[in-house]
């Protein structure tokens, strides 16, 4: 089987195995494919060290310890493993519920609110990120030069 890697061209002309070996979409695969080995080993990292908080929670404890309170619809866009509004809602309350968040009326919205960070919340980031940078930041740095991970940077903020 070939392959190779090619330009795209017209989707009619091309078989679906020539159009699944384009330059976007390998380039998507491989963005996805590192995606998800983040995440798998931010989960494992997150288990072992008994923080019982899922990854896509940590994410958004790091994104509202980040960017301070802010609101749900926000969140959505910091944290990139909440991938629609009814799960950052879900994250949100289940983050609530144990005391690591919480919500209160956004001052200049009236149906809105704001999310932000308890004492305990602020605690859990506190003592996890250094165990997560080592572990998931470093080992991602670890594959590129810093030239490379500030192009990384710039083509992934583009998406």
């Amino acid at each position: 089987m070939d392959t190779k890697i090619r330009a795209p061209s017209a989707p009619g002309k091309q078989t679906l195995a020539a159009r699944l070996h384009t330059r976007e979409v390998a380039a998507m695969l491989g963005v996805l494919g590192a995606a998800s080995i983040i995440t798998s080993q931010t989960e494992e990292t997150l288990r072992r060290s008994g923080a019982e908080v899922r990854g896509c929670e940590w994410d958004m404890l790091v994104a509202l310890a980040a960017g301070g309170p802010m609101r749900p619809a926000e969140m959505l866009r910091r944290a990139p493993m909440a991938t629609n509004a009814p799960t950052v809602h879900a994250i949100i309350a289940r983050l609530a519920a144990r005391g690591l968040v919480k919500k209160r009326p956004h001052p200049d919205h009236s149906r809105g609110v704001l999310v932000s960070l308890t004492s305990d919340g602020a605690d859990l980031v506190e003592r996890m990120s250094p165990i997560l940078e080592r572990k998931i930041v470093n080992g991602f740095a670890g594959h590129f030069s810093d030239e490379e991970l500030e192009t990384i940077a710039d083509l992934m903020a583009r998406i």
